[in-house]
């Protein structure tokens, strides 16, 4: 049905048992659709794609008196009809245009309320914090040395910039400050980290270009300090003889055991360790190469967490006497330290030399480095002390095919391992049967 469309017209329309369209006769495409209810509702409707195209149908609004809006009148719809009609006769698709309108219009409600609730960093300190919450607190190490080195050197510097103000210029200069105070090293672990930084940003939609590039690293000198076999024993009576606490004591003899690495063996927990077959299984979050890793202990490790037991509240072996939670990392860096150099408190001059003043300095890692560089030296395959270390190969073999763990092969490596520690600090004569095992 059709007529001419027209304010009198649609003032008489009655309703009827079924819904009805009636199109106008001048324009077409525009209609009235009379609903059972007696509501009258103008719309447009069209072919997409010609004469066997997709039918579509857009309701343009309501007929009604006084109107609400200009499409409640005749003269309003059929001003829209005629620019819906006009598009089709371009090829596009109005219903298609009005429905991408509308899920935009609804997406921006929704940022704008999640922006309320959630607002986006606008600062490098507020950028900062978003990621030591989405990212860095996933990892348990890396994230508090993120922390630490974010609040001493980075946010004081640039913490109150906005982020798209930063400049290279300004990374460059917060990197040679540290440079220059004789941390070339820091400098760098800096660098990444700022890269780190706003590479999140980049991939969070907050920032369309990072300051962090051709930026130039400091020049690296990998260490390759360890301790020798003449070394070993000093270093551990050493350690037996120093002033730090007793956890800290173990927990460097477990590292050179075991050829851990500190941020592994710090959180050890009992939930990780089965006493009754002597293995650890490491989780993959806590593991550099973010697999689980399964270590046989060898009887003198799990001597040492039988020694120290597990504190009864954290469920931790290596905790601090004062907190009864895991050592923070640089406490044990600290402690390391302080083996070989005295430390001058209050500007005093008189501090008691160390007991192990006299032999060159390592740190925490350089156990794990004596570990593997020593076993290499009484025989054990470089494969297996790979396997001990927890190294991957990076080949297609390596990286999807061999999932074999070389169990039977760290367990033997470590008991012949742990066998020549002994020999070390109890040197057997040769008429000499051993009774009971050195205590390291």
């Amino acid at each position: 049905m059709t007529k001419k469309l027209t304010k009198a017209v649609l003032a008489r329309m009655k309703p009827g048992e079924a819904e009805r369209v009636i199109f106008d006769h001048e324009l077409t495409g525009f209609a009235v659709k009379v609903l059972p209810s007696g509501r009258r509702v103008f719309i447009f409707q069209y072919r997409h794609g010609g004469r066997g195209g997709k039918l579509r149908r857009i309701t343009i609004g309501e007929f009604r008196y006084p109107p609400l809006v200009e499409t409640d009148t005749v003269d309003g719809a059929r001003r829209k009809a005629a620019e819906h009609r006009a598009a089709t006769l371009r090829g596009e698709d109005p219903y298609a245009s009005l429905q991408a309108a509308k899920a935009a219009e609804i997406e921006a409600v929704r940022r704008e309320a999640e922006q309320r609730e959630n607002p986006d960093p606008k600062t490098v300190s507020d950028l900062a914090h978003e990621y030591l919450r989405r990212w860095a607190a996933k990892k348990a190490d890396t994230g508090n040395n993120d922390r630490r080195v974010l609040d001493k050197d980075v946010l004081p510097a640039i913490g109150h910039m906005p982020i798209s103000a930063v400049t290279r210029r300004d990374i460059v200069r917060l990197l040679d400050k540290i440079a220059d105070r004789g941390a070339p090293v820091m400098a760098n672990r800096t660098h990444a980290l700022v890269r780190r930084l706003f590479n999140f940003g980049l991939a969070r939609g907050l920032l369309t270009i990072s300051p962090v590039v051709k930026i130039e690293r400091n020049e690296e000198t990998a260490r390759n300090r360890h301790l020798s076999a003449k070394e070993i024993p000093v270093f551990l009576r050493g350690l037996e003889a120093a002033s730090c606490e007793p956890n800290i004591k173990a927990l460097l003899r477990f590292m050179l055991i075991t050829a851990r690495r500190r941020s592994e063996a710090l959180l050890i927990n009992a939930a990780e360790i089965d006493r009754a077959q002597g293995v650890w299984l490491l989780p993959g979050e806590r593991a550099k190469n973010g697999k689980e890793f399964l270590l046989p202990l060898p009887p003198m490790a799990l001597d040492i967490l039988d020694e120290i037991g597990v504190h009864p509240k954290s469920g931790y072996f290596f905790t601090s006497d004062r907190t009864g939670q895991p050592y923070q990392g640089r406490s044990i860096d600290h402690a390391c330290r302080d083996l070989f150099i005295p430390r001058q408190r209050n500007n005093r001059k008189d501090a008691p030399e160390p007991p192990l003043a006299r032999m060159e300095p390592i740190t925490p890692h350089d156990l794990r480095r004596s570990a593997a560089t020593n076993m290499r030296a009484i025989g054990i395959s470089r494969e297996d002390v790979k396997l001990v270390l927890g190294h991957t190969d990076t080949d297609v073999l390596g990286r999807h095919y061999d999932k074999y763990d070389g169990f039977q092969e760290k367990r033997r490596a470590l008991e012949t391992w742990t066998s020549y520690l002994a020999d070390l600090l109890c040197p057997k004569a040769d008429n000499v049967v051993e009774l009971q095992q050195a205590r390291l």
